[in-house]
């Protein structure tokens, strides 16, 4: 999929009206950096990086200095550092090369925020969105980026704003769908979120996050027949997920499947150690007074977070209470 995704951006800086060539090259010149960049799509399709790279690099060597064309091809360059060899100082040289090129380059505006995103430097990622959604008004993406940096920022109500004009701009984007929701879930407004998801999922049916994201309102509304559901469908796209198996197995144990519920909290231990997994599985064991093994994994959990006072408390009281049934048993024995 990343592949497909990458493929598709690629052949939109082909495409993109506002960087057609004004530069003269000679036919033999033109001829030559397209067929690098044809090259560089055939090795991406193979996933052979490393060839990608040099036949853009190829195609550079043909376009003079300052040329649109070596705009495009920065970025393109910016891209495949980014997303593929994740080099973000590589990546962030070559969009300010194009940006340098062309000041109002919507691919270095948008590749530099990613890249400050990726380093969690939100005032700087959001500089860059933020510029190219001024330079291109009528572009979505730019201003979901702009709703979604808000919304690290811990600014939910300008992460609406953006989301919004986002939508008017592009009104099946389920990506903006889903994270409208999340913002709507985290006010507790179970409805409106599901409803997020639920148009979400209408559009792109294997936006995994949105069927968890589903399922955890359900959760929430205490409908845990439908969360399982949802759920379900969220790890029939990606088995995979620790979280995911988590979220099924609480809804399980809301239903009371107490060994399926288990079951699922093993997997998702399986893919990844967490204290929370430790300590809801040990609530799982306690319940069916397994209290060996729910002492087992309270200590887990405290291990891995000390102050997790839940596990704390737990911890100490199924190790007081193996202790006293230690002593009680070695007072029958001769």
């Amino acid at each position: 999929m990343r592949i497909l995704l990458f493929v598709i951006l690629v052949n939109s800086l082909m495409a993109y009206k506002i960087e057609e060539p004004r530069c003269r090259l000679s036919p033999d010149q033109r001829g030559e950096m397209h067929y690098w960049e044809e090259r560089s799509l055939f090795h991406l399709y193979e996933e052979e990086w490393p060839s990608a790279f040099q036949s853009v690099f190829n195609a550079l060597h043909e376009v003079p200095e300052g040329c649109p064309d070596q705009t495009r091809l920065y970025n393109k360059l910016g891209h495949l550092y980014l997303y593929f060899d994740k080099s973000l100082g590589d990546a962030e040289g070559f969009y300010r090369r194009a940006h340098h090129n062309d000041p109002e380059s919507y691919f270095a505006m948008m590749g530099l925020g990613d890249i400050y995103r990726e380093r969690k430097d939100w005032d700087t990622a959001l500089f860059w969105y933020s510029k190219a959604s001024r330079h291109h008004p009528k572009d979505a993406r730019a201003r979901s980026a702009c709703g979604d940096i808000h919304y690290q920022m811990g600014k939910p109500y300008l992460a609406i704003r953006f989301y919004e004009e986002a939508l008017e701009i592009e009104t099946k984007d389920p990506q903006t769908l889903n994270n409208l929701g999340n913002i709507y879930y985290e006010f507790r407004n179970f409805s409106m979120a599901r409803k997020m998801y639920q148009a979400a999922l209408a559009l792109d049916p294997t936006l995994r996050a949105a069927w968890n994201n589903l399922g955890l309102t359900f959760l929430d509304d205490e409908d845990p027949r439908s969360a399982a559901e949802a759920f379900e469908r969220s790890l029939k796209l990606l088995y995979e997920d620790s979280v995911v198996h988590s979220n099924l197995a609480n809804a399980y144990f809301d239903m009371r499947q107490t060994e399926r519920a288990k079951w699922h909290m093993h997997k998702a231990l399986e893919y990844e150690s967490h204290p929370v997994y430790h300590n809801n599985l040990a609530v799982m064991e306690r319940f069916t007074r397994e209290d060996k093994q729910a002492g087992i994994h309270y200590s887990k959990a405290l291990a891995m977070h000390p102050y997790y006072s839940n596990a704390r408390h737990n911890s100490g009281f199924y190790r007081r209470r193996d202790r006293r049934i230690e002593r009680r048993v070695s007072e029958f024995r001769p």
